[in-house]
């Protein structure tokens, strides 16, 4: 099941009615249920006390400053109470059953991780080659006009970059790694003496796993 990260509600009104009905269970029922000290129970029941009656005064029509700041005072004592008992007393305890969460307010934290799944679509790739022994690697899911783009597509984590000088087309298997990036597109300065000389390149996603995707179109550059 779905877990939300913070269960307690944000507005005013819709706090009461919630904090009410979660210390109203605990305090007549699952302070037994789940071993909750009798002081910690009777802490939350003044707790929700105390917030109702200056959210009372608020809700009667008296908004004086001094009722607002005692109200955000008194919701910030109530809310650290019930974190601390939902905490303490209520996650980490494997008594607790789904229905009875369901009972407080609480959602079930989710038990299955979402899976990470491998990329599934292989990457376009651009060279654009520059007059100073340079090139840039352009690359993404998206390509219009040569142009590619459209950053990290679902599933994938970033791009690794392979490459290698060859005369002729090398096999996927000859290409030497370059590294893995998460940006296009990437600077790839070369020296004088590989001046002329032809530069493969292929990129493919990779996850956050480590798994590949398929490759791109094998493109050749001319080093300038």
């Amino acid at each position: 099941m779905a877990h939300n990260p913070d269960y307690i509600p944000g507005k005013n009104l819709e706090f009461k009615a919630w904090a009410n009905n979660f210390t109203e269970k605990v305090s007549t029922v699952f302070y037994l249920t789940f071993n909750i000290p009798v002081a910690k129970k009777d802490e939350l029941v003044a707790a929700n006390t105390a917030y109702n009656q200056v959210e009372a005064l608020i809700e009667g029509g008296d908004n004086r400053t001094q009722n607002i700041l005692n109200r955000k005072a008194a919701r910030a004592a109530l809310e650290a109470l019930i974190r601390e008992i939902t905490q303490q007393y209520v996650r980490h305890n494997p008594a607790v059953n789904v229905g009875q969460l369901n009972m407080l307010g609480l959602q079930a934290y989710d038990t299955e991780r979402t899976p990470i799944h491998v990329p599934q679509i292989a990457p376009h790739v651009y060279v654009e080659v520059g007059t100073n022994l340079w090139h840039y690697v352009h690359w993404g899911h998206i390509l219009t006009d040569e142009k590619v783009g459209g950053g990290i597509p679902f599933g994938a984590t970033g791009v690794q970059i392979w490459r290698k000088i060859s005369d002729t087309q090398p096999s996927y298997e000859e290409l030497e790694f370059v590294g893995n990036f998460t940006k296009s597109p990437q600077v790839f300065t070369y020296v004088s003496t590989d001046r002329k000389q032809t530069v493969w390149y292929a990129v493919r996603y990779y996850n956050a796993k480590g798994e590949v995707g398929p490759w791109s179109i094998m493109i050749q550059a001319i080093v300038n």
